[in-house]
């Protein structure tokens, strides 16, 4: 008796912690059946989004959860622009901005002029022989000029002899010496200076009765030529079909033209002489015409081209540019002399230094 008594005292007390820690922490026996079916409910709709959403890689991609969504918050803080504080801050953010603010390149597929720009402006160098070897244009990023056709350099002998660079009959070389973050060194060198020949004695070509290719061209009442190119793509050119003189006799071209262009633009003469009865490359001399209001003069030197004896029969000038430039030509000219006695000794070598502002 006394046997069962304390067996039935032991269950008692099991029954009594037990129901005690029920009453802390435990969960009811309905509660827990209610969370195992909620459980359950949302397997089945995580399984039904993931079907909804199979081979939608982006949305289930962007709704993978919370871990995902922290990733994507960080990369776009890493990419905001960061905000310094303290006394030199103004600074670095200037220097950021300005960094990598200079560029420098060929105007053209021919190398006629060479360009330096910043975020102001760009200053356009002529490169080929009698273009006028000097500052074509240095204007704002829209083309609107601030100067243009200067800085020549000029020397005068003892004997009163003048010599320009300008004028010379070596195309000038452009080189990079120096490129940083903040600034370019061009260089152009190699120019020779030259006699000017704009007194020599000169004979006009007739401009009348001119054969044109892959351009529209008209006479004005004064007798020049008005030029609109059609297509850049093409070889847009005209040529003077009154024409016969002696390559020994006559050493230039004169043309004196006004150019409605963006920048300066590539022109080429080509020519007939020694025989020849076709043109080529051989017989050809390229320059730079600069965009201008006014009518501007230009001297081309020919005697140094190949095989340049005989007589010349025949002219043709190639216009460089695009759809809708157009030109008025006032002259054609033949000038007097060979180029003898026309370089002095002395050559010129330019540095410009550019800045992104």
């Amino acid at each position: 008796m006394t046997k069962h008594r304390s067996s039935i005292a032991l269950f008692l007390i099991l029954a009594m912690l037990l129901s005690a820690l029920a009453s802390c922490g435990g969960t009811p026996a309905d509660q827990t059946e209610a969370k195992s079916e909620n459980n359950t409910e949302s397997t089945q709709s995580t399984e039904g989004e993931t079907a909804r959403h199979e081979g939608d890689s982006e949305t289930v991609t962007a709704d993978s959860g919370n871990e995902g969504s922290e990733t994507q918050e960080t990369e776009a803080v890493t990419d905001a622009p960061v905000e310094l504080t303290g006394e030199h801050a103004e600074l670095i953010q200037r220097a950021n901005l300005l960094a990598n603010g200079v560029n420098a390149y060929f105007s053209d597929a021919k190398r006629t002029a060479f360009v330096l720009e910043n975020s102001e402006m760009l200053l356009t160098y002529s490169l080929p022989s009698y273009s006028d070897q000097q500052i074509a244009t240095l204007t704002d990023l829209e083309g609107n000029p601030y100067i243009q056709n200067t800085s020549d350099v000029f020397v005068k002998m003892k004997d009163g002899s003048i010599y320009y660079a300008s004028n010379s009959t070596k195309s000038t070389s452009a080189n990079l010496y120096r490129l940083g973050y903040y600034y370019y060194e061009a260089r152009f060198e190699e120019q020779l200076f030259c006699a000017d020949v704009s007194d020599r004695e000169s004979t006009a070509l007739g401009l009348e009765g001119h054969t044109k290719v892959d351009l529209k061209s008209r006479m004005t009442e004064d007798g020049n030529i008005m030029i609109n190119l059609t297509s850049a793509s093409k070889d847009p050119y005209i040529v003077l079909n009154k024409v016969n003189f002696s390559a020994e006799d006559y050493g230039y071209i004169k043309i004196t033209i006004k150019a409605d262009t963006r920048i300066p633009r590539s022109f080429q003469f080509f020519l007939k002489a020694g025989g020849n009865t076709g043109f080529s490359e051989a017989q050809s001399k390229g320059f730079t015409v600069s965009p201008s209001e006014d009518f501007q003069t230009y001297y081309v030197p020919i005697f140094g081209i190949s095989n340049y004896t005989g007589q010349v029969t025949a002219l043709r000038l190639d216009f460089g540019g695009e759809a809708n430039d157009s030109y008025e030509i006032k002259e054609i000219s033949i000038v007097k002399g060979t180029g003898d006695n026309a370089t002095s000794a002395l050559g010129l070598n330019r540095s410009f230094l550019v800045y992104p502002d």
